[in-house]
């Protein structure tokens, strides 16, 4: 399966929200990107980009590494957009619809509905 931007689109959407999905074309191809970039690129606030892309790392969607700024000594993390997970995620997904509905199936044999 190939990383399409239909697929990210879907899975990000899925997984993180649909206002995500901008700020995944936007990482994607992308390495090192710093917070502070992002926010001003996307036309957002430093925190509400440090919050997407906190979401982005809890849905292992992205990678970063934190960096101490030598100028005014805080903290910037550098981010990384994870390709690869794509299609493992696009895959538990799957898993996890053919699992419900196999349960479900199993309810509906099992038991009687009026």
């Amino acid at each position: 399966m190939k990383v399409t931007k239909k697929l990210i689109s879907e899975i990000v959407s899925q997984v993180i929200g649909f206002e995500a999905v901008d700020m995944a074309f936007y990482l994607r191809g992308k390495t090192d990107v710093s917070e502070i970039v992002v926010a001003n690129d996307m036309k957002m606030t430093v925190q509400e980009a440090r919050a997407m892309l906190y979401k982005f790392f809890e849905a292992n969607l992205a990678s970063f590494e934190r960096k101490r700024d030598k100028h005014k000594g805080w903290h910037i993390s550098h981010w990384d957009f994870l390709d690869k997970n794509i299609i493992k995620i696009h895959d538990q997904l799957q898993q996890n619809k053919i699992s419900v509905l196999r349960n479900r199936l199993e309810r509906e044999i099992d038991n009687e509905f009026y």
